[in-house]
């Protein structure tokens, strides 16, 4: 075969057009000189949706909530200052100003950082509200944590080591809160009794772990 043979082709040439076995991610390829671009304006975008979710969804909670207080004849002007509404507030403020920021491109680093402020904001909400309103029975904290810890792990995947470290403090704080009161209260003012109590926690922590 002739050097000037047009059907010759160089080893580089098939290097270069070959299927890149194992180095593949989500369908982007890792040596690709635009993967990192493309793998951030994707996690950019989950993030945006999650910071949107997690807006909706808190402020839907909230206005319930008022809403509920005010059929039942519980609602007073008073109630918009308590300690966990003023958290609930807070945490929507910070979700809808994420959801704005996240308008301008940013770099993957960054993007890691304003997932982490927006998961640890809301656990830290939701613990929050459970540990302020403890004794009105806020039993139902735990599902709302652990449906939460679920949606992000759908709407903005990340590796496992990532996610499990994002909701290790999850179970460890709620279970804190729950000794720390040591008792549990099924509604104001009724507490559990004693031989259910320990079988909540745990299958709290259950819970928790598993999600």
């Amino acid at each position: 075969m002739s050097p000037t043979d047009s059907s010759a082709v160089s080893p580089s040439a098939v290097e270069a057009t070959a299927s890149p076995i194992g180095k593949m991610r989500g369908g982007l390829r890792r040596e690709s000189a635009g993967f990192e671009a493309e793998l951030a304006r994707w996690f950019q975008a989950r993030l945006r949706l999650l910071s949107l979710f997690t807006f909706l969804a808190s402020s839907a909670m909230l206005i319930v909530g008022h809403s509920l207080s005010a059929l039942v004849g519980g609602w007073s002007v008073a109630l918009l200052f308590t300690v966990h509404n003023v958290i609930h507030v807070a945490a929507c403020v910070i979700a809808a100003l994420i959801w704005w920021w996240l308008r301008t491109p940013y770099r993957l680093p960054r993007l890691r950082v304003l997932d982490a402020v927006l998961f640890g904001t809301s656990m830290a909400t939701i613990l929050g509200i459970y540990a302020a309103s403890y004794e009105a029975g806020m039993t139902t904290m735990c599902a709302i944590l652990a449906l939460f810890v679920l949606t992000r792990a759908l709407i903005v995947t990340s590796t496992v080591q990532r996610t499990l470290l994002y909701s290790v403090p999850a179970p460890l704080a709620f279970l804190c809160i729950q000794l720390a009161y040591g008792n549990v209260y099924a509604a104001p003012g009724q507490v559990i009794a004693a031989d259910y109590t320990l079988a909540l926690i745990v299958w709290n922590q259950v819970v928790l772990w598993l999600a």
